[in-house]
Parts: C-alpha cells; structure tokens; sequence
C-alpha cells in the first residue's frame, strides 16, 4: 500500500534528516547488494550476475531501480500488485487507480528488491517483491529516534506482495528483514509502512514481526471535528539501532 502522510558507507554521517536521505538514494543498486553483503555474511554474491544479485540457500535476491526492470519484470510486478490489492483498493476511500499505481511503482525513487527461485532467472518465476524509498517522514516531539525540526530518515515500505503460490514460505519474513538490513546501513533511523485497516492478514503480520502505531498514525493525530472512521489506514512503523550501529 502507497505512503500516507499524516557496516555504513564510508562517507561521513549527514547531519540531518534531510541529507541522510540524500546521500542514501544516491547508493546504486550494487553498493546496496554490498550493504547487504556486509550485514548478512551468509548472502553469497550471483557470480553470474550483474553486482545486483545476492544467492540464499534456495533464493536469489535481487535489488533494482525502476530503470534497471525490464518491461516484461515492470509488467509481472504490477500484475501481482493488482492481483493481491486490487479489491482492497476498490473498497477503500482512495480507490483504484492503475495508471496512478504505476507511477507510483516506477517513480525514479523507488527501489525494489525481488525474490527468485535460486535457479531461476525470468520475471515469470517472481515469488514476491518489496518496493521501498529512502524518505523523511513527520515524528512526534518525544519520538526518540526523531531530529531537531520534527523529521526522521526513514525506510518506507511501500508495497509487500507475495505469489499466492508462495505464500507460507517465509518470503515475507525475507524481503522484510533485508529490506530492514539495507535501511539500517543505508544510515536510516526507522522503517515505516502504510497498511489497510481491512486488511487483518497483513496487520497480523506486521505485528507479529515487531512492527506497532507510529506516533504520527491518524488514531494518534485525529483533530478537531475528525473521527477515526474518516481514515481506513494505519502507520506502522519499527524503530532500527541506528545508535548501536555507528
């Protein structure tokens, strides 16, 4: 669901939010595939690949720009988005809008990273995918992991989807722990998502990996004359040890 409102690279850390960010979305495809490598030793590089990929046990992970899928992936992607949430898009107050999905999906700041059968390399055998961004999002005054001026730098998931054929094998539990890996050491303080609130297979989900109500949620924020009915979504979001890190 899209973003609603309401061992580190070698470069010194930026001072603020806002230029934490910047220096993360200029990491490419590979120094993220080497981030992840730095966290995870047991990751193995594809050496048959192009720098993007890494090899679990029975897996291949993979990390992309919009730029770096080709139409036939871009088209597999969104073919399991619409599958998976469509009707719950159709429901909510938002609703459904494919051309406005699709910008979204491919917008130059989005990143995804891909979960494959090892020996498998074509977009027809995707078991799952997470599409993140490197933001600054709203904090509350007390929000530990917050800065000076009420921004934190975060990972924002924007899309989980998982096949259905797929499903029960933990791949949700994998893109959400790399993609937290990559946030981290990318030099980000929290990873935050977006969720329907009709959609208690997810919500289950995310919490039971750790995952509570920001502070910035709209049943935390609601104001004068607003009722929690006006909203169908909640923020959740996992604070990252950026200070045990450094």
């Amino acid at each position: 669901m899209h973003k609603r409102r309401a061992a580190r690279p070698a470069a010194a850390r930026p001072s603020g939010a806002k230029a934490a960010v910047a220096q993360a979305s200029q990491l490419t495809s590979r120094a993220l595939c080497a981030l992840l490598r730095t966290a995870d030793s047991s990751l193995l590089e594809d050496d048959g690949g192009d720098g993007r990929s890494l090899l679990l046990p029975e897996l291949r992970l993979s990390i992309a720009r919009p730029s770096e899928l080709s139409f036939e992936e871009q088209d597999a992607l969104f073919a399991l988005l619409e599958t998976n949430m469509r009707a719950l898009y159709e429901t909510s107050k938002s609703g459904w809008d494919a051309a406005e999905k699709r910008g979204e999906m491919y917008d130059p700041a989005s990143r995804f990273l891909l979960l494959r059968p090892r020996d498998a390399g074509v977009a027809s055998t995707l078991g799952g995918f997470l599409l993140f961004r490197f933001d600054t999002e709203r904090c509350a005054i007390a929000d530990p992991d917050g800065r000076a001026g009420g921004l934190v730098e975060v990972g924002y998931c924007y899309e989980l989807q998982v096949d259905a054929a797929s499903r029960g094998a933990g791949l949700g539990k994998v893109l959400m722990r790399h993609f937290e890996a990559l946030a981290l050491h990318a030099g980000m303080r929290k990873t935050m998502l977006t969720v329907f609130t009709s959609n208690e297979c997810a919500r289950r989900f995310y919490r039971h990996i750790g995952y509570g109500e920001d502070a910035i949620t709209p049943a935390r924020t609601l104001g004068p004359g607003e009722s929690l009915s006006d909203y169908d979504y909640e923020i959740l979001s996992r604070p990252l040890d950026w200070r045990g890190s450094r």
